[in-house]
């Protein structure tokens, strides 16, 4: 569990550009507006766990569980770290969990979605 914490806080810290090419070991996580193709729009936000994953289909579970995890740890738990991420006005808004690993290029859902939509004024919290 505290090595878990450990990746998640450094992983927050490295946000990667929106444009991610996986390479081999590497694992990728995103958050994506519910609703619209991941094609259609940018990921709101993108982290790179610092974790080495085998490129067959047991690398690409532990790659989507990571993702899961720190979703769920802080990314789907709080509108106030979502808010503070987006740095501004959204109007009701739901989230979706994407992973890539290894040499796959195309996000896939981890089928992890907010349960509520939030709203955000000036980066804050607000009600719809």
């Amino acid at each position: 569990m505290a090595s878990l914490v450990v990746i998640l806080l450094i992983s927050l810290l490295l946000q990667v550009p929106r444009t991610v090419i996986c390479k081999s070991g590497e694992c990728h996580c995103a958050i994506y507006k519910q609703g619209m193709s991941v094609v259609e729009q940018w990921p709101l936000i993108t982290v790179t766990p610092l974790i080495r994953v085998p490129c067959d289909s047991k690398g690409k579970r532990g790659c989507r569980e990571v993702c899961i995890d720190m979703a769920n740890q802080t990314w789907l738990k709080t509108s106030s770290f979502m808010c503070g991420m987006l740095k501004g006005d959204t109007d009701s808004m739901e989230l979706a969990v994407f992973f890539k690993s290894c040499f796959n290029n195309d996000w896939e859902s981890t089928g992890i979605t907010t349960t509520t939509s939030f709203c955000c004024r000036i980066g804050r919290p607000t009600e719809c």
